[in-house]
């Protein structure tokens, strides 16, 4: 059966202020190196690239376009993009 996936949402942008911002937004640092990730409850923070991460929402309340506009509304002051991917992966549990 298909088992509930997490709310995915990428994130992109760069510099102190971007971070500070997603800090304060998601409750947890950005990671700056490969293989690196962040954890607080059942949201992750995985990254990407230089200037991108990944964000995991696993809790099940969690709604994608709610949560990319609130983070949208919170970024809006820093060069960055915000964009809910969660549509594009199944979980199949056997």
């Amino acid at each position: 059966h298909l088992a509930p996936s997490p709310i995915a949402t990428i994130l992109r942008g760069a510099g102190a202020p971007f971070s500070n911002a997603m800090e304060s937004a998601t409750g947890m640092a950005l990671p700056m190196a490969p293989g690196v990730c962040s954890h607080a409850g059942d949201r992750s923070l995985i990254w990407l690239g230089p200037d991108e991460w990944l964000l995991l929402d696993n809790a099940a309340q969690a709604d994608g376009a709610a949560e990319e506009a609130r983070l949208e509304a919170l970024l809006a002051p820093h060069a960055a993009a915000v964009c809910d991917v969660s549509d594009n992966r199944s979980v199949i549990s056997l």
